[in-house]
């Protein structure tokens, strides 16, 4: 049994949080479709260092987390009453898609700062408010206090992450996680970013382990987008260092007790 507390106050992004109409309920549903879209073919430029579909090999990956060594039964019980698909469009998603995407779609997008199709501040913005990404969210750690496990939770400023994301080149990734916290209308609203040129250009990561860390950085960016925070030493490290993401390729068992929490609260809403 987990006790939630609040490791830090909310910020003024609470005050000025975007407020948009209900997104589709879950219904019950237990198929989870991990939507990734790439209007730009920056798969394309992947090919010197992917030797064959890294695709099915992250669907394969979240297909089998209730059978990682150690979970707790109750969460590996829900999550085997789940599946996961994930989903590749060489295409933008359109304006009629995100207004029906629900609680159980997790979009992603692969993207590029450098070129004439670069993205700019400006379209990532109107990319998650297209998506109606609120002002506030929040993510979570569960650790152990005393022996008792708490569910601590930090508000996150979705659009100032966003801006300070595209403002430090050594970031890949960006993932931001529904508002599991407040039983509202943005529980549903949730994306991930992944710019495959910083990730090609970054000088720490080696050709040789540039698939593994591709792989584990769309594990790491969905990871956020179900709420988890950063923790250093597992797959959702503070930063794309390539030891903690390549040695530490599943979550932590807390980290699956988060997921099967939130994976229930999406699809009883």
């Amino acid at each position: 049994m987990c006790k939630t507390t609040t490791q830090s106050n909310p910020t003024v992004a609470d005050l000025s949080r975007k407020v948009y109409t209900a997104c589709s309920k879950g219904g019950g549903g237990k198929t989870v479709f991990i939507r990734i879209f790439d209007e730009k073919r920056m798969m394309d430029l992947t090919s010197s260092f992917l030797d064959g579909e890294i695709f099915p090999e992250l669907e394969s990956f979240f297909n089998e987390l209730d059978a990682t060594d150690g979970i707790p039964q109750a969460a590996k019980e829900i999550l085997k009453t789940y599946s996961f698909k994930v989903i590749y469009e060489d295409r933008a998603s359109t304006e009629a898609e995100r207004q029906k995407f629900g609680v159980m779609d997790f979009p992603v997008y692969l993207e590029s700062t450098e070129g004439p199709t670069a993205l700019t501040n400006s379209e990532a913005e109107e990319l998650l408010e297209s998506h109606k990404l609120p002002g506030l969210t929040y993510t979570f750690l569960i650790k152990l206090e005393n022996g008792q496990e708490e569910l601590k939770h930090e508000p996150a400023d979705v659009y100032g992450s966003l801006k300070a994301f595209l403002g430090d080149s050594s970031k890949i990734g960006i993932g931001i996680p529904g508002n599991f916290l407040d039983n509202d209308q943005t529980l549903c609203r949730k994306i991930a970013i992944v710019l495959i040129d910083r990730l090609i250009a970054n000088p720490d990561i080696a050709l040789s382990i540039r698939r593994k860390m591709f792989v584990a950085i769309l594990k790491h960016e969905i990871g956020h987008m179900f709420g988890l925070t950063h923790e250093q030493n597992t797959i959702m490290h503070g930063s794309y260092q390539v030891g903690p993401l390549i040695t530490n390729p599943t979550y932590t068992n807390f980290q699956l007790k988060i997921i099967s929490l939130a994976l229930t609260k999406l699809s009883n809403n």
